[in-house]
């Protein structure tokens, strides 16, 4: 597959040189392509996905490159749709955008309306709402608003099989009738049913879609949901139409200092049932950072960031008769300035890590970055994990979405043994989320890193339906090959 090739209005790269650029996203995988392709609208990146059919070449979409799970990352064609970052329309409540905008840029056009995308990922200077929707990404707001998927009004998506197609209007015949067994047969299938009710509350964005045969009405529906979270392993978008919700301009913060993780989480738990709109924990690593904005006692080793954005006066009566029992020291925050100050601490956690911490010698690699559980097991999974930290003799950092049972967890990784200690990290701390009934990926989808225990969490009657979902929307397996379904080494093509 050469530059020449491929020709469509947008930028194609072939040297060798650049390539080296695009083999690597957020994570610390490496997989150089043959070839980039930077579509500028949605007839280039048909253009580019029939080359791929014809010429038998996998395709891996990309939008920031953010990810941090090794999924944007492929030996194949990769299609980036940086330059597809366009605004096409908005209607009330309703915008739709290219799959390159970022998250930011459609967000302060949104509030310039009075509205607000309700998922809040991290990233939002630099992610894509493509990316978004592609991972099932959540964010610090998720406890009450829920991920990309509970905004996601439709798509429209390029697949090897079915060519364009708008979930908003008409299916393919072939698809449509597809989707219409598969959901049947879904929705009579008591053990699936039975799985899923025990996952009930469980934050995940592990597998495919597949809630989305009971929850949706209709196979338009079922289409467009059963892309969140696929990772580029279906189709590539190209529009996607969400429906947001009105801004709130009132907030209350409240910080709760304790010194130990588990037991921030075990007695801070109570307030999930107040309404909260942000729920999040920081370990010592976080508190010393926001000693910076905020009064810290010293001995604090955690905080935990209960926000709410409505019923403030009912709220704050609930959290300050909650925090006296608690014996933590706590403050409370109204202006919205400091606020977003104290948030922003949170946010820019992870590249605070990088930046001041990671040396050539040591590395915080992205493998068990994004475990869940439900939240009532919380407390029991932070001490099991503190306890194989300390049997390795490793030191970690914890922070995460913990109203919903979702840590961020990166272990110190130094450079010598450092494949062994990863793989003997992952396999302990995998097999300690799934015995507290949890998931692999709570927010940041499937990708190299984790992908080897996807059938450890889910069983084979629910593997039989994720592969039935493929051999439909891509019998070929030209579609980010070795993101789901991987039996690889998580340290295969991880670089340190």
């Amino acid at each position: 597959m050469t530059n020449d090739s491929l020709s469509i209005k947008g930028k194609v790269i072939s040297d060798e040189k650049q390539l080296e650029r695009y083999g690597s996203d957020l994570s610390h995988y490496y997989i150089r392509p043959k070839l980039v392709a930077f579509p500028l609208d949605e007839h280039d990146v048909v253009v580019a996905v029939a080359h791929a059919v014809k010429s038998g070449t996998a395709v891996t979409p990309r939008g920031a490159g953010s990810n941090l799970s090794g999924s944007a990352v492929g030996d194949g064609l990769v299609i980036l749709t940086r330059e597809m970052d366009r605004l096409i329309n908005k209607d009330g409540s309703y915008y739709s955008c290219q799959p390159g905008m970022i998250f930011n840029n459609l967000d302060k056009i949104a509030r310039a309306d009075g509205n607000f995308i309700p998922y809040d990922p991290s990233s939002r200077a630099f992610c894509t709402i493509g990316g978004n929707v592609g991972t099932r990404a959540s964010g610090i707001r998720s406890i009450k608003y829920g991920s990309s998927d509970n905004c996601l009004e439709s798509l429209r998506f390029v697949n090897p099989v079915f060519g364009l197609v708008d979930t908003a209007r008409d299916l393919p015949q072939e698809l449509s009738l597809a989707l219409d067994d598969i959901s049947a047969r879904f929705r009579e299938d008591e053990e699936m049913l039975l799985l899923l009710e025990s996952r009930a509350g469980l934050k995940s964005s592990s597998g495919y879609n597949i809630g989305s045969f009971l929850e949706r009405k209709s196979v338009n529906q079922i289409a467009a949901h059963l892309m969140v979270g696929s990772v580029g392993t279906l189709s590539v978008f190209t529009e996607v139409r969400l429906k947001l919700r009105s801004v709130h301009n009132d907030r209350v913060l409240f910080l709760a200092f304790f010194d130990s993780l588990s037991d921030a989480v075990r007695k801070m738990l109570p307030a999930r049932s107040f309404g909260p709109s942000g729920f999040e924990l920081l370990d010592s690593f976080g508190v010393k950072n926001m000693a910076t904005l905020v009064p810290v006692p010293p001995e604090a080793k955690a905080v935990i960031m209960v926000e709410f954005d409505e019923t403030l006066n009912e709220a704050e009566s609930k959290m300050m008769t909650l925090l006296k029992g608690t014996g933590s020291k706590n403050l409370v925050f109204r202006d919205r300035a400091l606020i977003e100050k104290i948030w922003a601490v949170r946010e820019n956690n992870l590249l605070r890590i990088k930046h001041e911490l990671e040396r050539p010698e040591l590395k915080f690699l992205s493998f068990i970055d994004d475990l869940a559980v439900p939240p009532e097991r919380l407390p029991s999974l932070i001490e099991q994990l503190i306890s194989i930290f300390q049997d390795e003799g490793v030191r970690s950092i914890i922070y995460g979405h913990v109203g919903e049972g979702n840590l961020h967890v990166r272990p110190y990784i130094y450079k010598e043994g450092w494949e062994q200690i990863t793989k003997r990290l992952a396999d302990k701390c995998f097999r300690a989320v799934l015995e507290h009934n949890g998931t692999i990926t709570g927010e940041h989808g499937m990708g190299r890193n984790r992908s080897k225990y996807l059938g450890d969490e889910w069983g084979k009657k629910a593997c039989g339906y994720f592969h039935e979902i493929k051999q439909i929307f891509d019998p070929e397996g030209l579609m980010n090959p070795g993101v789901v379904f991987t039996e690889s080494d998580l340290t295969e093509h991880l670089r340190f």
